[in-house]
């Protein structure tokens, strides 16, 4: 009971763990209410439903292939379709592997635990920007700086793709290391934010985007109160340090397979490609047939794909509107390569699922409108419209049967 009382005293003195911990957990448990409930009573019945009281329901398409990596580790086996395991970076099935190994805990149950912790983790680095942004951008009370906080993780976990951060998959990793490392640029701390940069660079090639957002938050930081190039110069290297995670795993492709550049090489097997202009691919492949929902197969992936060709044109509003508003840029740089990096492979399968990096976007707009009566109808109204899209991508990920990012 003392235990509990001291971890409650400290909760009570920091609101970011608090309001972080409560809101993630809610989040979490509606979620598993959902599943469940749709293990018993749904439609469709995957041959996993009833394994670990249904949580197994969780582990579907690219969760085979980090289950592969935890049971099996890293394997160059040639198979018809050329897909490969070590197209999926180590940092998360790798601390499944371990923890698993040491507490004896089902691997899927550990990874739900691990993103379930690592959720907690991203809400509460969400929820320090969002602070720093409302102060720094917005002459807002106190009580308005709060509202901002919560409604930007609220926004975070009603995002349509946010509940992969529950699946088995890599996403909380992802978006823990990339938020950690704008929190810690943002606070001046450089190695902190190496650290985490890290962590990103190892869990996806997406994980470059917190670099990149890093180096200029403190570009923007350094022109505020010019320190001169060398100490500029200082302050990046510090955060090229974060290379070491993608660098690390590139090592080991190297020495194991002898080429350090297999994970971006065996892309080309799940359809992605770097032949012709990524612009021109994506308007011909997607945006030509916008009108044709027969082109998308069933009406479940036309609604994914609607939403997903609707991704780009939104963040690009957001980071012109901001840039324009507030005359801060890592905002554009978060946005802008968040779409490019996955984009440049000439599809846009699961960018619903990556850019769920550029949610300190929202703090920004909501910063703007937390103060205007008329502008809090429209963001609960978004917010409304994200949960429903949420549940409905929600049930075609659980069920198994239609690919949902």
């Amino acid at each position: 009971m003392e235990l509990l009382s001291r971890i409650w005293g400290r909760l009570k003195g920091n609101p970011a763990a608090l309001y972080s911990l409560i809101l993630v957990s809610v989040w979490r448990s509606l979620l598993e209410i959902f599943n469940q409930v749709q293990a018993i009573y749904g439609v469709h019945t995957s041959q996993y439903s009833s394994q670990l009281f249904h949580l197994t329901r969780w582990a579907h398409w690219d969760s085979g292939w980090y289950l592969d990596i935890v049971t099996s580790g890293y394997r160059h086996i040639h198979i018809a379709s050329g897909q490969e395991n070590f197209a999926f970076f180590p940092m998360f099935p790798t601390s499944v592997k371990y923890i698993g190994a040491l507490t004896h805990i089902n691997f899927i149950v550990v990874g739900l635990l691990l993103n379930f912790l690592l959720t907690i983790v991203a809400a509460y680095f969400l929820y320090k920007i969002a602070e720093i942004i409302a102060v720094r951008q917005g002459n807002l009370s106190a009580q308005s700086i709060h509202r901002v906080a919560i409604l930007s993780v609220v926004g975070l976990l009603l995002f349509p793709a946010s509940y992969f951060m529950e699946a088995f998959y890599a996403e909380s990793f992802l978006l823990a290391g990339t938020l950690g490392a704008i929190y810690y640029s943002l606070s001046n701390k450089l190695w902190q934010a190496a650290l985490f940069i890290a962590i990103a660079t190892a869990t996806k090639s997406l994980g470059l985007v917190a670099l990149l957002t890093a180096g200029v938050i403190v570009l923007e930081q350094a022109m505020k109160g010019w320190p001169g190039y060398v100490s500029l110069l200082k302050k990046w290297l510090i955060l090229s340090t974060g290379l070491s995670g993608l660098l690390s795993y590139a090592l080991y492709l190297w020495i194991k397979f002898g080429d350090p550049l297999l994970f971006y090489k065996i892309q080309a097997s799940w359809g992605r490609s770097n032949e012709g202009f990524f612009v021109t691919n994506i308007l011909d492949r997607y945006y030509a047939h916008i009108l044709q929902p027969s082109y998308f197969t069933n009406t479940f992936n036309y609604t994914l794909n609607l939403f997903i060709m609707a991704i780009p044109i939104l963040i690009l509003a957001e980071v012109f509107y901001i840039a324009l508003r507030y005359k801060t840029y890592w905002p554009a740089v978060l946005g802008v390569f968040a779409l490019a990096i996955p984009l440049s492979t000439g599809i846009m399968e699961s960018l619903n699922r990556y850019i769920i990096l550029t949610i300190p976007l929202f703090s920004f707009l909501i910063t703007d409108t937390i103060d205007r009566k008329k502008m809090r109808w429209v963001l609960l109204t978004s917010l409304i419209a994200s949960a429903l899209l949420m549940t409905y991508f929600l049930n075609g990920y659980l069920d198994g049967v239609y690919f949902a990012g």
